[in-house]
């Protein structure tokens, strides 16, 4: 059974996430949102999650280019 929500995404975000899945071989935006959050759900919440120091540096650049960082 699928069940259909909506959600609102400030432009910004949006913009962000066109730009991204450019990069991918996603379709849509919905796509990309729906991979993510079975990729969240599926992760066990006691299992840590290890990255490699590769991942771990892509990951950073990605951050600070955002402004997190």
């Amino acid at each position: 059974m699928t069940s259909k929500i909506t959600i609102s995404l400030p432009d910004n975000l949006r913009e962000k996430l066109e730009e991204k899945i450019k990069e991918t071989d996603f379709k849509s935006i919905e796509d990309y949102i729906l991979y993510v959050l079975k990729q969240m759900v599926s992760v066990d919440s006691k299992e840590k999650v290890t990255y490699s120091d590769e991942d771990e540096a892509a990951l950073k650049k990605k951050l600070k280019e955002m402004g997190y960082l």
